[in-house]
């Protein structure tokens, strides 16, 4: 899952892929709040796309981030803050970087995972 090689978006992080994740939030916030989530669904048939360039974009995060600990060779597991959660979800493409950067200079994290 980690790789995301099930999905249409999987690879690595691009800025083709932050235009059209910032294009389906931007579309997302113009359908009306007062919709049930049935018919905001029905409106906005890329949600389960954002859902996915979501994940790639928290994928393309965790790649570069050293995990807390590592079940049986194939289970990682990290520990994100609420801010870390914040900006791989909803902050601009510079924030990712920042971010991004400052995982890479995490003792023991290694840079064989930039595209």
């Amino acid at each position: 899952m980690l790789q995301d090689v099930y999905s249409g978006w999987h690879g690595p992080w691009t800025l083709a892929k932050e235009l059209q994740y910032r294009l389906l939030w931007t579309q997302l916030a113009a359908v009306p709040r007062t919709l049930t989530a049935e018919e905001r669904n029905r409106r906005f048939l890329k949600l389960y796309d954002l859902d996915w360039l979501r994940f790639a974009r928290l994928g393309q995060y965790l790649r570069l981030r050293r995990p807390a600990a590592v079940v049986g060779y194939s289970v990682f597991i990290y520990r994100l803050s609420a801010e870390e959660t914040n900006t791989v979800a909803f902050g601009s493409m510079a924030e990712l970087a920042e971010l991004m950067e400052r995982a890479l200079q995490t003792p023991g994290t290694s840079k064989a995972n930039i595209p």
